[in-house]
């Protein structure tokens, strides 16, 4: 009876999204609605979490994994209310990073990740360094840029070890162990190409670029975070969900 519930969550979940997906990229390629594309993409946020939800009360397991998924769910959920509705970038940045911690969390669970108060000093070894030499080139550093370096650093080794993970699988008999490590490293390179497109539109007030070029990348770019961000999420969301 579980194995015929998850299909169905399954299905419903996907099917919702893929109708998100293509409203919203109609919304904003033809700039029809910005507030009502907003709304339309957060539902699809929503949805993610209100998925790996129904599947934790489904199986009932206590599984960490599973939790940890739920978990990081919820904080970008708050997130996207931060950055989507309510235009709070500072606070939406850091709730990212606890998104990223909790992925840590997972990833240490998962055998990608020794020691997560090592990984943590690590990062901010390479935050440090990263500051420094924006510094050393003389780049206004304000609390919101911080923060983002911060995040960036998080979810880019998390990402690799994302891919540590998926590696480590292929020998693996576990064909549920399988698809959640591949779905999960494929929704981590989703999100880091979201937030490269992020970055992309965001230095477009910092740059005094003109032509077809410069106009053809900003346009895609205004696009292209959210072309990669829903995607991403749904397939972090289905790892969540598979597995008993």
């Amino acid at each position: 009876m579980k194995g015929k519930w998850h299909a169905a969550n399954v299905r419903i979940f996907v099917i919702f999204e893929l109708l998100v997906y293509a409203l919203f990229l109609y919304l904003d390629i033809t700039s029809s609605d910005a507030v009502l594309s907003g709304y339309v993409k957060f539902s699809g946020i929503v949805m993610c979490f209100v998925y790996v939800l129904l599947e934790s009360l489904l199986h009932r397991d206590n599984n960490k994994d599973r939790s940890a998924v739920l978990t990081a769910l919820l904080f970008t959920v708050c997130a996207d209310i931060c950055l989507l509705l309510m235009d709070y970038y500072e606070w939406g940045v850091a709730f990212f990073i606890l998104v990223q911690v909790w992925y840590l969390y997972r990833l240490r669970g998962a055998g990608a990740a020794a020691s997560i108060k090592g990984i943590l000093v690590f990062r901010c070894i390479l935050f440090l360094a990263a500051m420094a030499a924006l510094l050393c080139m003389k780049i206004p550093v304000d609390r919101l840029l911080l923060i983002t370096v911060f995040y960036f650093i998080n979810i880019l080794h998390n990402t690799l070890l994302a891919v540590k993970w998926f590696r480590s699988t292929g020998d693996a008999l576990d064909e549920d162990h399988n698809r959640k490590a591949l779905f999960f490293v494929s929704g981590m390179i989703l999100f880091v190409l979201c937030d490269i497109n992020v970055g992309i539109y965001n230095c477009g007030g910092y740059l005094s670029g003109q032509g077809a070029v410069y106009e053809a990348v900003m346009s895609f770019a205004s696009v292209g975070m959210w072309l990669f961000y829903l995607p991403s999420q749904v397939l972090i969301s289905l790892s969540g969900g598979i597995g008993h």
